[in-house]
């Protein structure tokens, strides 16, 4: 792929565009439908030397219904993104636009794995149709370096044999590196529990949906599955509610102190609960 060559870009800038700052560039590529096993190059993301790092110029890809688009650009804070500086080279994203169906979920594997020929994918994003947790599982299963996914919604409804299903939870649970989940519209509390499961070192969660569901229940769900799992990782919660009321932040405050959600062997954990606009932001230590 000449045009994905960042050694001939970055001659091409230092000769005759030294002091350019803004770089957008997209390449369309045809949906591959013939398996090949990823060859990783010695360099696993060509496009991580200094020379795009100080520019901050990343490399992303998309699936579309007929083609990968792969494109650079000046890089966008996201969701996952906090004060603190944003590693430019893990930045590679993957979204999946248009998901295919559960019995052609291998055109995405193919495609995931022509794209590792040429970068590492450190998130990942589906936004526009729920996924079974047996898919979401083997594509976790292939991005081995994933930091972080947003999916639009999840689907529990089993796909194969339980028995199975279970052991390759429990594989990808093990080997996993993921540490930040978005679950953009949630429908039942499971969904959460799976996803504490499938990712134990994650240690942000974000729900920008709540389907109908008390929220001070669903945090207080979601703490005690922390607590009564010895959960060391995840220190920070953050849930989008169309309409807050005035004195929800101090409801869940006294929630947490009713049900002694913060205490750890006779010992209380430090926590802070803030809102923003319609978010609310739950973080502990």
């Amino acid at each position: 792929m000449t045009f994905l060559e960042a050694n001939r870009w970055e001659q091409l800038f230092q000769r005759y565009f030294p002091r350019l700052e803004k770089f957008h560039f997209q390449y369309y590529k045809p949906l591959n439908f013939e398996y090949k096993s990823p060859i990783y190059p010695e360099d696993p993301n060509p496009f991580i030397s200094s020379f795009w790092i100080e520019r901050k110029w990343i490399l992303e890809a998309e699936m579309r219904s007929f083609e990968v688009v792969y494109s650079i650009s000046p890089y966008k804070k996201r969701w996952y993104d906090d004060n603190s500086s944003s590693e430019i080279f893990k930045s590679t994203r993957f979204t999946v636009t248009c998901l295919p169906r559960q019995e052609e979920l291998e055109i995405l594997m193919m495609n995931i794995s022509s794209i590792l020929t040429l970068t590492q994918i450190y998130h990942l994003e589906i936004p526009q149709r729920q996924i079974f947790s047996s898919s979401l599982i083997d594509i976790i299963n292939v991005l081995s370096e994933l930091d972080s996914f947003k999916i639009h919604s999840l689907s529990l409804s089993p796909t194969r044999n339980s028995s199975v299903e279970e052991i390759a939870l429990r594989n990808v649970s093990n080997k996993n590196k993921i540490t930040k989940v978005c679950l953009q519209k949630m429908i039942e509390i499971e969904e959460i529990y799976y996803l504490m499961k499938l990712c134990p070192r994650m240690n942000y969660l974000q729900v920008d949906y709540i389907n109908n569901i008390n929220i001070e229940l669903f945090v207080q769900d979601i703490l005690q599955k922390v607590q009564n799992e010895h959960n060391q990782y995840l220190r920070s919660l953050c849930f989008l509610v169309p309409t807050i009321e005035n004195e929800m932040v101090k409801k869940l405050e006294e929630m947490i102190h009713s049900q002694k959600l913060f205490f750890h062997y006779m010992i209380k954990r430090h926590y802070t609960i803030n809102r923003v606009v319609n978010s609310i932001y739950l973080e502990w230590k």
